[in-house]
């Protein structure tokens, strides 16, 4: 009977559209910034202290045609912004040229509550919002302090007549600060949040998560707690960060069989150096959301594979592109084990990620 259902609701659905708003929004997951990034980014013979000395024109060259086809896109930037020296792990700092990039590749809101955020302390805080504010984008999870966050906390956005609130919050941070607030994943102040949104009469609540095991492709016990809080308390769909690795889709479903919420528990690297087993696969997550009278729902949910080549692998920098779009095209990577290890992984991947219940 459910899958009846389930059909009719897909059938009906394009039907069901007419007079409504309807929109997309994207998400990627965590933009990094390595040693060996900034490296293959420099331009020759510039100073390492300038932001015009790096490169990152190939790190949204392949992922752009989507994330600007988006009404709005999100990209969680796990780095402290535009305060020189520019370094990488364990203390990341990228040059505002980074942030420019993904601007103009589509990127409408930055996520800064993670645990890297504090790296360079609270001046490194600081700057990133000053870097952000600079660029013109929208930035939420850190704030100068704790007025602005009661002023700008959650963040609300109206999209073609959706109004969406995005919550961010992280569980903890590897430095601390003197200065600055970071958002916390801690049960009364997120509930606060998602209380200031349904005051603001936000039509769709999205959380935003730093949370679960690093390296670990199924969720934790912890991220189907506070899973199930979130829900609870209102909110109507979460997107996470922090594993590094993709971790499994699941979906809510009404009586009808339409979509009631969706969890994409961890969207994995969008970018990085990271070497470690699974860590160059990631998902662009992209959702159809609709409003009527009756409210607002989510039509689809769906994740776009991608892969993170290192530099030299595929372009002469890094880069991220969609997988099914090289799929059977070995001869366009100089480093055929490159071409081997993406296949391989995503394969074993996609066979071993749930979607679904």
């Amino acid at each position: 009977m459910r899958r009846l259902a389930t059909a009719l609701f897909l059938i009906l659905s394009p039907l069901l559209l007419l007079g409504q708003d309807t929109i997309t929004i994207a998400f990627i997951g965590d933009v990094m910034q390595h040693q060996r990034q900034l490296q293959f980014s420099r331009k020759k013979g510039m100073d390492t202290l300038l932001s015009e000395s790096y490169d990152y024109s190939t790190y949204f060259k392949y992922t752009q045609g989507i994330l600007s086809g988006a009404d709005y896109a999100v990209a969680n930037m796990e780095f402290v912004c535009g305060l020189p020296p520019y370094t990488g792990y364990p203390s990341f700092s990228a040059p505002k040229s980074l942030a420019k990039e993904a601007k103009d590749a589509g990127i409408d809101l930055f996520l800064c509550a993670n645990n890297h955020i504090l790296d360079k302390g609270s001046r490194g805080l600081e700057k990133s919002i000053e870097t952000y504010d600079e660029l013109g984008v929208p930035y939420t999870g850190a704030f100068r302090n704790r007025a602005e966050q009661d002023t700008l906390y959650p963040y609300i956005e109206n999209i073609n007549g959706i109004k969406c609130a995005f919550i961010n919050f992280t569980y903890g941070t590897n430095m601390g600060a003197e200065r600055g607030v970071v958002s916390r994943m801690d049960s009364i102040s997120v509930t606060k949040a998602i209380a200031r949104a349904k005051s603001a009469e936000a039509d769709f609540i999205i959380a935003l998560p730093h949370w679960g095991t690093e390296y670990s492709i199924t969720e934790s016990p912890q991220q189907r707690k506070w899973e199930n809080l979130l829900y609870s308390a209102g909110v109507d769909m979460i997107v996470g960060g922090h594993p590094h690795v993709v971790q499994p889709i699941r979906t809510r479903h009404n009586s009808d069989g339409s979509i009631r919420n969706i969890t994409a528990y961890s969207l994995g690297n969008y970018i990085s150096n990271m070497s470690a087993k699974n860590t160059q696969i990631g998902f662009i997550f992209v959702v159809r959301i609709t409003k009527n009278e009756a409210g607002c729902r989510i039509l689809s949910g769906e994740p776009v594979w991608l892969w993170c080549a290192r530099g030299g692998r595929f372009e002469k920098n890094y880069t991220t592109f969609p997988i099914e779009e090289f799929i059977g095209k070995p001869e366009l990577f100089p480093n055929k084990y490159e071409y081997q290890n993406m296949v391989e992984t995503y394969n074993r991947l996609r066979e071993t990620i749930q979607y679904g219940n």
